[in-house]
């Protein structure tokens, strides 16, 4: 999700709204655009069949330009994206990163996509901008952040999330990655949800102490730990309010690290998500490596 920053120029870019010509997120794809001559070259090729579906990474200005909209078109249904006149899901990171897709063969629709940031390709996350990133970025090891997960609602049904699964995987084995890392959303604004949810991600075994990040300053929940623990007859709702995407990410090993981030903005909370790829789970290590 887009955020708004104050301070760093580069996080000022992600506060903009459409104001007419002014917007700046627009002229920084028209600047960009036209200092490529309407070129977007992949960092890392990732170029697969299987079945009726292609998965890859964009390799032009155009399949860029229909990742964006697509993104706009789920988020704006889904309130998390406020910039209606311009159309695009866009901020200052999609230029550092790679854009994984899964299309149709036949006709080439874009079903789903994945936004990639690898270490060796940009030492700027979006995730900073929420989390005091410091003490995963010093460890050993290439890092990538996924981020801007977006499928067509018909096409939720694990199908298109396994494909782009597999597109991560090697993704993550050709740039010999250690550690995957983005932000999880989950949509409440209540204190007593966020609190219950907290508690209960701990208590299922979902919270690592191994890395000491907290939100940064402006997104930073007060009295978190104080609030009310969870009753075994909250756990239904509870699960209920837990994304799948979230879910998928537990079952493949990942972690949530430390409180989560409070954006007013969207609605909703962030818990950055951590998998040491080292501990990726059996099972998917086997599912995604299918080639």
């Amino acid at each position: 999700m887009s955020r708004g920053f104050r301070g760093n120029p580069m996080k000022q870019v992600l506060k903009s709204k459409f104001t007419g010509s002014l917007d700046r997120t627009y002229l920084r794809w028209k600047s960009w655009t036209h200092q490529n001559r309407g070129r977007f070259v992949p960092k890392l090729l990732i170029d697969f069949s299987v079945g009726e579906y292609r998965v890859r990474t964009v390799s032009n200005i155009s399949d860029l330009q229909r990742v964006l909209r697509l993104r706009y078109e789920v988020f704006i249904r889904e309130g998390l994206n406020k910039n209606r006149a311009l159309k695009l899901d866009l901020d200052a990171y999609d230029f550092l990163a790679d854009h994984l897709v899964v299309e149709n063969r036949e006709t080439g629709e874009i079903l789903g996509t994945y936004r990639i940031i690898s270490s060796l390709f940009s030492d700027r996350f979006y995730s900073e901008n929420e989390f005091e990133l410091g003490d995963l970025l010093r460890r050993p090891g290439h890092k990538l952040e996924l981020g801007r997960a977006c499928i067509r609602p018909q096409y939720r049904t694990g199908a298109i999330i396994a494909l782009l699964w597999r597109g991560v995987k090697q993704y993550m084995d050709a740039t010999q990655t250690r550690y995957m890392f983005g932000c999880a959303s989950i949509k409440t604004m209540s204190l007593e949800k966020i609190s219950l949810i907290y508690h209960y991600l701990m208590e299922k075994g979902h919270f690592s102490s191994e890395f000491r990040i907290v939100p940064t300053e402006e997104f930073r929940i007060r009295s978190l730990g104080n609030g009310p623990a969870f009753a075994l007859s909250d756990s239904a709702e509870l699960r209920s309010l837990i994304p799948s995407l979230l879910r998928s990410y537990f079952k493949a090993g990942a972690v949530v690290v430390g409180e989560p981030a409070l954006d007013s903005e969207f609605q909703c909370i962030d818990f950055l998500t951590i998998l040491d790829t080292q501990k990726l789970e059996g099972s998917y290590e086997k599912r995604f490596s299918k080639a």
